[in-house]
């Protein structure tokens, strides 16, 4: 019932979000001081520049594209942007001292939800963020590993360790009308899905290996706990982050990460046994996925290479150039 539940949940959020063009937003000039957000339709085409900022998010009814701005150098500041999607000037949200992580926006486009800044140890706290009041809600501190609106509604999954060490236990927690529950032990980097939520689960492979994740999913009242993925990892690489979602959680975008390292991977979820594989080879980005799951946004230029953005089925194939020199794309396609 619940599964059925957050389906038409999901269906209703989609139905409204295609009262606005498809569209997307990406960074330019990512790799200078003074990099912009882009704005343009789905396919790329069409074009220009929005204003000062970087790591771009649209909101999900396309109407709205939320950034970064860095103030003075080596990150001395922060200052989250709204800009109009059709252009015009930014509505400058709040400033932070030190790194701002955009996370995601609620799913009615009215939350953002962001961690940082960062203290003097690195750790920093998850706030939302109201986009038309400006006022900020702070929903825990500590070490933030990863967060996530709820594909409906203001609920909330986070992560959160005891420590900034590599090998540090994060647990999961849900947060909800102003309350907080523990739902799991050992689990980071959760992404709410339409079905449930996935995390990332690892274990220690000895003092001088990076720990192995694997990708989980569980019920939001925290029951159900199963095991997704079973791959191969890297002695120096972690394994598999959820990124993102299709309309109805059958496909899942993930980041195979590790040291140095940043792979596009798919998980099919429509079966009995989750089928994960590389979608691209060699080093990319994974940025986000259709809704309807057949195509893939990605950002190749991991590590110094040539930026491009691209558009890539989901079961592979030949890739479409959307912005040949974007990073960081975001997508309502």
């Amino acid at each position: 019932m619940k599964a059925i539940l957050a389906t038409i949940l999901a269906i209703l959020a989609l139905a409204s979000a295609l009262s606005e063009p498809a569209r997307l937003a990406y960074t330019a000039n990512s790799r200078t001081p003074h990099p912009s957000v882009v704005i343009a339709n789905a396919d790329g085409s069409g074009a220009h520049a929005l204003g000062p900022g970087g790591n771009p998010l649209l909101a999900p009814d396309g109407s709205q594209v939320a950034a970064i701005e860095i103030i003075g150098t080596r990150q001395a500041a922060s200052e989250v942007l709204d800009y109009p999607a059709s252009g015009g000037a930014a509505r400058r949200l709040g400033r932070y001292g030190g790194f701002v992580n955009l996370l995601g926006w609620s799913a009615d486009s009215k939350l953002l939800l962001l961690s940082g800044p960062t203290d003097a140890s690195g750790a920093g706290p998850l706030r939302v963020l109201n986009v038309a009041t400006g006022a900020s809600t702070r929903i825990a501190t500590g070490a933030i590993d990863g967060a996530s609106f709820a594909p409906a509604g203001h609920d909330i999954v986070y992560a959160r360790a005891r420590s900034l060490l590599l090998t540090a236990p994060a647990n999961l927690y849900v947060y909800s009308a102003g309350r907080t529950r523990e739902i799991a032990t050992n689990a980071q980097n959760p992404l709410w899905g339409p079905r449930y939520i996935v995390f990332a689960r690892g274990h220690s492979r000895g003092p001088s290996l990076a720990p192995l994740d694997q990708l989980w999913s569980i019920e939001p009242d925290g029951s159900g706990a199963h095991q997704l993925t079973q791959i191969k990892v890297g002695p120096l690489d972690s394994g598999l982050v959820p990124v993102a979602f299709s309309a109805d959680g059958e496909h899942l975008l993930a980041d195979y990460q590790g040291t140095d390292t940043s792979e596009t991977w798919t998980v099919d979820l429509s079966g009995p046994t989750a089928v994960a594989r590389q979608l691209v080879p060699g080093e990319s980005v994974p940025n986000a996925i259709s809704r309807d799951g057949t195509r893939v946004l990605v950002s190749l230029g991991f590590e110094g290479a040539p930026l491009s953005l691209e558009e890539i089925p989901w079961g592979g194939g030949t890739a479409t150039v959307l912005a040949p020199h974007g990073f960081g794309g975001s997508w309502t396609s």
